[in-house]
Parts: structure tokens; C-alpha cells; sequence
């Protein structure tokens, strides 16, 4: 679910980001799981932060979670998305995953 995206510049689709100025950006993302997971934040395909979320104990209950904040430039239309390292692609917008990011300042 998106909740505020006042320039429509997230897919909610495909979870991918395409900045719509060149800027100063903050990305923050959580993720619940119940097994061990990494994600990363890419832009264009290269990763500029990770998370890592386990489990402490395998019970049928027991969930883990990760959360990681990152500030970076990122210039007009590139894209920026959090990926799964666990092979199940890009991080979805369902359960209790989150993926949020913002302009701190226009470089433009």
C-alpha cells in the first residue's frame, strides 16, 4: 500500500523509486521475517546499504526484523529499490515490510 506519494515517482508494482529530481535523498526501510534475510538498498543496481534480520528462536511464531536508514545523492531517474539477497527479488509492500524515502534537498 502507498500511502503518500505526492510526485508519483514509486512503482508500487515492481517496489522501484525513480527520482523524479537530482538530490539529497533519505531511504529507510524495515522488514519482518521468519527466517534469516538480508535485503539491500540499490540504486541503478548497486548497493549502498543492508539490513540483516533473523530469527532468535524457529518457533511457529517467532519473527525477526531489521531495520537500516541511508542518506544519499541520487541523481534525475535513477532508480532506487530494496532487494531480497534470499532470491525472492525486490522487497514486496505486503506483511509488515516497509520502504519509505524522501527529498531532504534538491540539488537541482
Amino acid at each position: 500500500m502507498v500511502v503518500t506519494d505526492t510526485l508519483q515517482a514509486y512503482n508500487n508494482n515492481d517496489g522501484i523509486f525513480a527520482a523524479p529530481i537530482s538530490g539529497m535523498y533519505v531511504f529507510f526501510w524495515t522488514t519482518a521475517v521468519k527466517q534469516y534475510e538480508r535485503t539491500e538498498l540499490l540504486v541503478d543496481g548497486v548497493p549502498y546499504g543492508y539490513a540483516l534480520a533473523d530469527v532468535a528462536n524457529d518457533g511457529d511464531t517467532d519473527y525477526g526484523s531489521a531495520s537500516q536508514i541511508v542518506v544519499l545523492k541520487v541523481n534525475k531517474n535513477q532508480h532506487v529499490w530494496i532487494s531480497t539477497l534470499s532470491g525472492s527479488g525486490a522487497l514486496d509492500g505486503y506483511n509488515d515490510n516497509t520502504f519509505s524515502g524522501w527529498l531532504l534537498y534538491s540539488l537541482e
